[in-house]
């Protein structure tokens, strides 16, 4: 458990695997501007982020499959400029998101993998503000 947020950033991080067993976060999780990182292993045990989960620039993320665990995060869920992913799959298991979600400007992401997110969502309770902007096809 990390007590406050977490960031990972960085042109030079390639792999998060120290945090494998990480599975609690009180604060915010970024995980902003890595445009090598390819994946997210060392996020497989993350199950709640007590502020916002934020991937933001992460030009070489296909998929957020690392984060299939996560349940709860209690204020924002931001996906933000990942140019090469393709997927919100993982996400469709989140329990929970107290305040927002924003999906803007990722280029391959298409509107119908985004609408079945929103709509999961929603079954799962979520009544918050629900953006999607500028993504792809």
């Amino acid at each position: 458990m990390i007590d406050g947020s977490l960031v990972v950033s960085g042109t030079g991080i390639i792999h998060v695997e120290p945090l494998q067993r990480l599975a609690e976060v009180t604060g915010s999780v970024g995980i902003e501007r890595n445009p090598q990182l390819v994946n997210l292993d060392g996020f497989f045990s993350l199950r709640s982020v007590g502020k916002s989960l934020d991937v933001k620039g992460s030009t070489g993320l296909r998929s957020l499959t690392e984060l299939y665990k996560v349940r709860t995060v209690s204020d924002h869920l931001v996906v933000f400029r990942n140019s090469q992913l393709e997927t919100l799959r993982a996400l469709r298991r989140l329990q929970s998101v107290g305040e927002a979600i924003y999906i803007r400007e990722n280029t391959v992401l298409s509107d119908s993998v985004i609408t079945v997110f929103r709509d999961t969502m929603i079954v799962h309770g979520f009544r918050g503000q629900f953006t999607s902007i500028d993504n792809g096809r």
